[in-house]
């Protein structure tokens, strides 16, 4: 019983033992299919999902938003508007991100270098900055230009914001009737409008129509015709399309209010929850608002300033401006605001006390050695000076020239020496004044007009402030006078007559020709001249800086003691063959 009972045991033992190893092989079993499938599932999730670490990183996937969306930061950047695009946009309160107004401001080119990418690469119409102020029927073009060491962009004013524009345009082709350049404002205009007023015998012959009315002066309007056969003194027709129509100070459609905006950036990243295109706005109506300040600043100082320009205080009140015309085109101008006698333009320059000088300056250069004009007022002795000089002893001495519209019209020589007209080709060494002139019969070179006959056109004086001399005019002559008072002169004696007559026998007239013109002539030669009656020439014989010149009214005291002396002569020539006669009868 105890053998069976162990069999028994040692059977349920193994039994058991083969069962249990059954259920650790089931198990076993079990948990690979675990591990497989919890593998599969791994794989399933790792091919569906990314890690949270990874969202938002350049090589994660986009998160998403409290409303479901892919926030705007982690779209692709693209923009299907070019920039430089122009759009209308229905308020100037409510531009879109992205945009400016095409008022004509200037915008820094590092702000928005796409933009001023597009202009360099040509793809706008392009004018010069100061062209841009000077010409308003360019305002529809672009400009670059560099301003305090800064680069910036100007923008086309199609909504006429700018002062001295032609107001706000509307846009059109580049075909017939354009303006045939790009970025080129057309003036408005309108086709001529035609009537006829019925006349007959001088007399309108029935009331106007439409536009035409007024047929007697000053009538107010009233339409009314004058009697028949003859106008009535002073009538007149008008025209006034206003009877007609609606009219204005400019041609114009029908047409809405807005504001012409320009695509200046695409997409921007707000990073960290920085609003960057509220920023770019921001910056734009600043930069556009300085712009404003600037010019309202110089307006204070010149109101019919076209341009803006700058009002530095801090540089001794710079000011600058724009110049038309020839001259620089950054010169500095001053203009009156307004026309007529009461808006002329006068830029004031008052002494700061008795005994001070009030000017203006032009100087060379701005060193210490310059040359300079200015034109001063002195208070202390109450005259007017146009000075050209030089600053320092080591200055070059500078001229003075008056330009007109044919060119040089006077000069002044460093003091010494003053021209009217254009400079002479050839001058001699010594003159002090010129008057240089055509001449050949077409011009003379001074004309002296008296206001009344009689009296002297030119009086000479010597160092003395004596007059000695001067050139006088009748109604029909002209007299050349020279110093002759007995007052002036002592040690009077008559002149011996043989001896004037001698000499005057003496002199040799000549004929001549002047080798310069071929011109015939008559007279003496100077130094023959001067070795019988010194005082009637002045220069010497073969000098080389001038020629000898002779006085020809020098002559006359001794051509009359000679006829004189001639005259005695003849008197006793005549008395002798008298006394002969008598004798011989």
């Amino acid at each position: 019983l105890r053998a069976d009972r162990a069999r028994i045991e040692a059977s349920a033992a193994q039994a058991g033992a083969d069962g249990a190893q059954r259920a650790a092989n089931e198990a076993n079993a079990g948990v690979k299919d675990v591990s497989l499938a919890v593998a599969g599932l791994d794989a399933r999730v790792r091919s569906d999902y990314v890690e949270k670490a990874s969202v938002g990183k350049p090589s994660g996937v986009a998160p998403l938003g409290a409303d479901g969306l892919v926030p705007n930061a982690f779209l692709p950047s693209f923009d299907s508007v070019p920039v430089g695009f122009l759009a209308w946009c229905p308020s100037r309160s409510k531009i879109w991100a992205g945009w400016l107004p095409a008022d004509g401001d200037a915008h820094l080119q590092q702000t928005f270098p796409a933009m001023a990418k597009m202009i360099k690469d040509g793809n706008v119409p392009l004018i010069d900055n100061a062209e841009w102020w000077n010409k308003p029927h360019m305002r529809g073009k672009w400009s670059l230009f560099t301003q305090d060491g800064k680069d910036y962009f100007r923008i086309p004013d199609l909504n006429g914001k700018q002062t001295g524009g032609l107001g706000r345009v509307f846009l059109s082709g580049d075909g017939a009737h354009s303006a045939e350049e790009a970025g080129a404002i057309q003036m408005d205009a309108m086709q001529p409008i035609v009537g006829m007023q019925p006349m007959a015998y001088g007399t309108t012959t029935g009331r106007g129509s439409g536009p035409f009315y007024g047929s007697a002066m000053d009538d107010g309007g009233t339409r009314s015709s004058p009697t028949y056969p003859v106008t009535a003194a002073g009538a007149n027709i008008r025209f006034d399309s206003s009877l007609v129509t609606r009219t204005s100070d400019e041609t114009r459609p029908r047409n809405v209010t807005g504001c012409w905006v320009v695509k200046a950036y695409g997409v921007t990243v707000n990073a960290n929850g920085v609003d960057l295109g509220g920023l770019v706005n921001q910056v734009t109506a600043t930069q556009a608002r300085i712009e404003q300040v600037n010019t309202a600043l110089l307006r204070q100082v010149n109101p019919a300033l076209a341009e803006p320009g700058k009002l530095d205080l801090a540089q001794n009140g710079l000011i600058t401006g724009k110049l038309t015309g020839a001259l620089a085109p950054d010169s500095l101008r001053f203009k009156s605001d307004g026309t007529g006698a009461d808006k002329s333009t006068f830029v004031s320059a008052v002494p700061a006390a008795a005994g001070t000088v009030a000017g203006f300056i032009a100087r060379s250069r701005d060193q210490a050695d310059s040359q300079y004009l200015s034109m001063q007022f002195n208070s202390a002795n109450n005259w007017g000076a146009l000075v050209f000089d030089r600053l320092g002893s080591s200055g070059v001495p500078m001229g003075l020239q008056f330009v007109g519209p044919y060119g040089i019209c006077g000069q002044i020589e460093s003091g010494i020496r003053w021209t009217f007209g254009p400079f002479p080709v050839k001058t001699a060494a010594n003159t002090r004044t010129i008057v240089s002139y055509v001449g050949a019969g077409n011009q003379w070179g001074t004309l002296y007009a008296p206001q009344n006959n009689g009296g002297a056109a030119c009086v000479f004086q010597n160092q003395d402030g004596v007059i000695v001399g001067d050139i006088s005019l009748s109604a029909t002559s002209t007299a050349y006078n020279s110093a002759s008072d007995y007052r002036l002169k002592s040690d009077r004696r008559d002149m011996p007559p043989d001896g004037a007559l001698a000499s005057i026998l003496a002199l040799r007239p000549v004929t001549f020709t002047w080798k310069s013109t071929g011109q015939a002539d008559e007279g003496f030669i100077a130094h023959e001249l001067q070795a019988e009656v010194p005082g009637a020439v002045t220069g010497s014989k073969d000098d080389p800086d001038t020629f000898q010149r002779v006085n020809m009214p020098y002559l006359m005291p001794r051509v009359v003691a000679a006829l004189q002396g001639a005259a005695q002569r003849i008197e006793q020539l005549e008395a002798k063959v008298a006394e002969l006669l008598v004798r011989a009868g």
